[in-house]
């Protein structure tokens, strides 16, 4: 039997406290005990992302992801959901640029029946060729409806341009070329590759008990594979010279992100720091950006600014939408407003409000079995679970100077990346782009 390790019995946590252990296969396995609930949610997680694919076979984590729900020597594409749904819970699952997750969510005491449906699926799958192909088209058309919505294609033109030069601007999706290049081969090495027990955390949450869901577990965890933790490829993740670009649509409105590199997971103070700074500009109708821009002004539809921390760095972005005509005004008030933040201290008032703001969202997001196996189960996944538990206590132990000296050192202005998805305008060329990003036409991510 696997042994277990109580953490957070002490932490001041909505996930504490949760039990892990370290399954016979290396499989690490987290338990969050819900006594009254009547569901139990499995997450299972692998450290493998479109940070860390070849080059060549851009979105094969994602297409993997397709291909989990399409068929095993035991049950047939589409058995699996008709499975799970008749045993009254859900099939959910998502790749990230770091991560992929598998999730179950089923009445308490059809788990174990839930749990051998996913485990099937991650060690048989058939990868059929017929049904890769219809994935394939699946995927593409995934990459055309974002192309043709507006916040979609918007991200993904920033995205591709503030990790420029990084796996980091890599498209989670992929692109139409690099689909064409994955076929069963392709994607039975890189499960083979990726899918090592290292990069693996099975998450279960709700009621539960954890001694049986480990004797449960452990024979079906045994086909993992061994092999080397997934490492993101080496890069150099500094600021960088001031990136503006502007992709022209037939829109009533325009769509702007500006954003900064910032140090992400390999500093959580700064990265607590940079929270709160988020909150300060724009997060909630008393921040900042909210205040002036959309209450005072009336010159956006919608303002918010918020934090991605990834394992080797992360970003802060503000995100607004706008009338065409009112463009520069609303960047000029943006970056105003983040100037301000590095240089002035924010009130005690503010930072408090940016505080409660904060820990509200983390809250909510982590109200139900499901939200805390995902929560606990992406920490668990970067490798720092432990470090969920010290959530509250980074942000309450953040000052107005650590706000203000880590804005004053990331949120520089020369270093910004602005990307706008609009209508041409009529009175001003479109911003030259002054660093590498991709193609615009159909098909480009």
């Amino acid at each position: 039997m696997p042994r277990f390790e109580t953490l957070g019995a002490a932490a001041p946590s909505s996930l504490a406290p949760f039990e892990r252990a370290l399954l016979p296969s290396g499989v690490t396995l987290i338990g969050r005990e819900m006594p009254h609930s009547a569901v139990t949610s499995i997450w299972i997680g692998c450290h493998a992302g479109a940070a860390h694919e070849p080059p060549e076979l851009l979105g094969i984590s994602h297409f993997l992801e397709h291909m989990f729900f399409k068929g095993t020597e035991r049950h047939g594409p589409g058995e699996m959901d008709r499975i799970v749904k008749g045993l009254g819970g859900y099939l959910n699952a998502s790749t990230t640029v770091e991560s992929t997750s598998y999730v179950a969510t089923v009445p308490a005491e059809h788990g174990p029946e839930a749990l051998h449906v996913l485990a099937d699926a991650l060690f048989h799958s058939r990868y059929d060729p017929l049904e890769i192909d219809r994935e394939r088209e699946v995927i593409r058309e995934e990459i055309a409806r974002k192309e043709d919505n507006p916040a979609g294609k918007l991200f993904v033109e920033f995205q591709s341009r503030i990790g420029a030069g990084t796996p980091y601007g890599r498209p989670v999706l992929g692109t139409w070329e690099s689909l064409g290049r994955i076929d069963r081969e392709a994607l039975r090495e890189y499960r083979r590759a990726r899918y090592g027990a290292g990069n693996l955390v099975l998450v279960v949450a709700g009621k539960l008990d954890l001694e049986a869901w480990a004797e449960l577990a452990s024979p079906l965890f045994d086909a993992t594979l061994t092999g080397p933790r997934n490492q993101v490829p080496a890069f150099d993740w500094q600021p960088q010279p001031r990136i503006a670009a502007r992709v022209e649509r037939d829109l009533r409105h325009s769509y702007l992100m500006l954003g900064f590199r910032t140090p992400g997971l390999r500093d959580r103070e700064q990265a607590a720091a940079l929270e709160l700074a988020s909150a300060v500009l724009g997060r909630g109708r008393s921040s900042r950006l909210v205040r002036r821009l959309r209450e005072e002004l009336g010159i956006v539809s919608s303002i918010s600014a918020w934090t991605w921390d990834l394992t080797a760095g992360g970003m802060l972005v503000v995100s607004a939408s706008a009338e065409p005509d009112r463009e520069a005004q609303v960047q000029s008030e943006i970056e105003s407003a983040i100037a301000r933040l590095s240089r002035d201290l924010a009130s005690a008032e503010e930072c408090a409000r940016a505080r409660t703001v904060a820990l509200a969202d983390f809250h909510f997001a982590n109200e139900t079995p499901a939200d805390l196996a995902a929560t606990l189960g992406q920490y668990a996944v970067a490798g720092r679970v432990e470090e969920a538990l010290d959530y509250a206590a980074r942000l309450h132990r953040t000052t107005p100077e650590a706000i203000r000296d880590a804005a004053r050192h990331w949120l520089d202005l020369e270093q910004a990346v602005v990307t706008i998805v609009g209508p041409a305008l009529a009175h001003a060329s479109p911003p030259a782009q002054s660093g590498p990003g991709p193609a615009t036409a159909r098909g480009a991510r």
